[in-house]
C-alpha cells in the first residue's frame, strides 16, 4: 500500500504494509492448552513427582529461580496524559536479590509510596485510588521520561541508594499507537515518528535510563526492518523481545534472529509438548534468554505458570499487576516459586536452587545495515 505525505513543496510516497493484530490465539487454543497441562498434571501425579520435574529438560542440569516481570504503572492513549507510546512501566527484581524474599515486600512498599505520591499530585484527583484491569496504577504522564522518574523516586525513597534492587521493563502497544493513514506511530498527542525514528527514542531512553534491562514489543510485527536496527544499536544492553504469536507461528529463522530474548505466551504453541519442544529447540539454536507468561485474563495455568518456568529453565516469569484480581494469582505464583526452591534444598541432597546469572545481552547486528555497509565498502 502506498500513500503519499507532503513534506514542504515535495510529496513524496510511503510505503505502509497493512499488518492489524491478529487474534490472540487459535479457536479452541485455551481449551487444547487446559486439556494438554491436565494430562501433564496427571501424569506427575501418577509418578508422584511435580510438573516442574515431570517437564525438566536433559540440557537443565541446575534449577534456578526465575526473574519476576511486575507491571507497576499503566499509561497509553487511552489514560489521562499526552503520552502514548509505552504501555506499561514494569520492575524487576536484581539477580543478587531474588533469593532475598524481602524484595516482595519492597515491591508493595514502593506501590503504596507512588499511591501517597500521586494522591498529593497535582491532577491525580480521582485517579490516586484507581488500578487498571490489569493491576497497575494510573497517572497521568505527559512525556516518556516521567514512568522512569516515578518509578526510580520511590525506589530510592523505599530501597535507599546503597543497593541495587530492580530494574525496569517498558512494554509498548505498537498498534495502538499506529496511525494508517499517515504510517507513523503517535508517540506523544500531536507529536508522531517513524518507525526508523522511533529506533532514535528507544536508544536515547535506553541511553538516559540504563537500568531498563527490557523492550517489550517495540514495533509492530510488519516493522521487522526498524526491529533489526533496533537490535543492532542497544541489543548489547538490554533484551528486546515480542509477544506477538505469529512470530512463532511459522518456523522462520528471520523472526528468530531480530530478538535477544524470547518472551513466550502458553498459545506460542498448541500444546504443552510442542510448548516445551519449541524452547527446547530456542535453547539449542542460540542462546538467548527465554521467558513465559500467560495473556491477560486467560487463566489456564495460573498457579501451574511457576512450575512451567522451572522446568523449563526460563529466565523470566511475566505477572500481572499486584492491584487487580491477577494480583492474587501473581501473590500465589510468588509463594509456589517459593515452595518449590524449599522442596529442592530439602530433598535433592542439598543441592541450592540456584541463582540466576547476571545478565548477559547478546548484541544482534541487522543483517539489513550489515548488507548496506558491505555494499558501501565495495
Amino acid at each position: 500500500l502506498f500513500i503519499f505525505s507532503r513534506a514542504g513543496k515535495d510529496t513524496q510516497p510511503v510505503e505502509i504494509i497493512p499488518d492489524e493484530p491478529e487474534p490472540l490465539s487459535f479457536g479452541g487454543q485455551l481449551l487444547i492448552t487446559g486439556i494438554s497441562l491436565t494430562c501433564h498434571l496427571i501424569t506427575a501425579k501418577i509418578k508422584q513427582s511435580n510438573l516442574f520435574r515431570l517437564i525438566q529438560l536433559p540440557s537443565i542440569t541446575n534449577l534456578s529461580m526465575p526473574l519476576p516481570i511486575i507491571p507497576i504503572l499503566q499509561s497509553g492513549p487511552i489514560y489521562p496524559g499526552k503520552q502514548s507510546l509505552i504501555k506499561y512501566f514494569m520492575l524487576i527484581p536484581t539477580p543478587n536479590i531474588i533469593h532475598n524474599e524481602e524484595w516482595i515486600h519492597k515491591v508493595h512498599n514502593i506501590i503504596q509510596f507512588l499511591r501517597d505520591s500521586l494522591t498529593s499530585a497535582k491532577g491525580a484527583i480521582l485517579q490516586s485510588s484507581y488500578s487498571t484491569d490489569d493491576g497497575c496504577l494510573v497517572f497521568p504522564m505527559d512525556k516518556l521520561e516521567q514512568g522512569f522518574d516515578l518509578l526510580q523516586n520511590a525506589i530510592n525513597s523505599v530501597c535507599g541508594t546503597d543497593e541495587h534492587w530492580f530494574d525496569y521493563a517498558i512494554q509498548m502497544g505498537p498498534y495502538d499507537i499506529f496511525d494508517y493513514t499517515r504510517g507513523k506511530y503517535e508517540v506523544t498527542s500531536g507529536v508522531i515518528k517513524s518507525s526508523d525514528e522511533l529506533v532514535d527514542v528507544y536508544a536515547d531512553l535506553i541511553n538516559s535510563y540504563p537500568r531498563c534491562i527490557m523492550l517489550i514489543d517495540p514495533f509492530r510485527y510488519a516493522d521487522k526492518s526498524s526491529l533489526s536496527r533496533l537490535c543492532d544499536r542497544i541489543s548489547n544492553k538490554c533484551y528486546i523481545t515480542s509477544t506477538d504469536i505469529r512470530r512463532y507461528q511459522n518456523d522462520n529463522n528471520d523472526d528468530n534472529n531480530t530478538i535477544n530474548c524470547h518472551l513466550l505466551s502458553l498459545d506460542s504453541a498448541p500444546t504443552i509438548t510442542e510448548l516445551i519442544q519449541r524452547i527446547n529447540t530456542f535453547r539449542e539454536l542460540n542462546g538467548y534468554a527465554l521467558g513465559l507468561f500467560e495473556r491477560d485474563h486467560q487463566e489456564v495455568a495460573q498457579i501451574h505458570l511457576a512450575d512451567l518456568t522451572v522446568g523449563l529453565g526460563c529466565r523470566f516469569i511475566k505477572l500481572p499487576g499486584l492491584l487487580s484480581l491477577g494480583g492474587q494469582q501473581t501473590c500465589v505464583i510468588l509463594q509456589r516459586l517459593s515452595i518449590i526452591r524449599d522442596e529442592i534444598e530439602m530433598n535433592d541432597n542439598n543441592q541450592q536452587f540456584a541463582r540466576p546469572n547476571q545478565h548477559d545481552f547478546i548484541h544482534i547486528r541487522s543483517p539489513i545495515d550489515l548488507m548496506e555497509q558491505d555494499r558501501i565498502i565495495s
